[in-house]
């Protein structure tokens, strides 16, 4: 086994791969072979690891409460899973409902 990314203290931080800090990283879902979303949980984020640029990109900022719109101006909480990906929309599992985001898959291939 071999650790590609965080480490033992938590946090929020994006960048570079060994850099970045997460607090209780749930579900993966692959957008290709070297880039992945991430449910960040208790930071209520959803993160972008790309593999091959090395880096860790939030997407959607934390909240107390769920915001709707795009990835933007959304806000998770609690998230849970990622439950598919069917490109412009991705479904999001939270503690008690199930969410959609519109766009997010255009969005993090122009990071490419």
């Amino acid at each position: 086994m071999t650790q590609i990314s965080g480490s033992l203290a938590q946090g929020s931080t994006d960048g570079a791969l060994l850099d970045a800090r997460f607090f209780r990283p749930n579900a993966i879902e692959f957008l290709s072979a070297e880039k992945f979303l991430l449910t960040d949980s208790y930071n209520n984020l959803l993160r972008v690891v790309d593999l091959e640029a090395n880096t860790t990109e939030s997407l959607c900022l934390g909240g107390q409460h769920p915001v709707n719109g795009g990835f933007e101006i959304c806000q998770l909480h609690e998230q849970t899973s990622i439950l598919s990906v069917k490109e412009p929309t991705l479904y999001i599992g939270t503690r008690n409902s199930i969410r959609t985001l519109q766009g997010l898959l255009y969005q993090t291939n122009s990071h490419s």
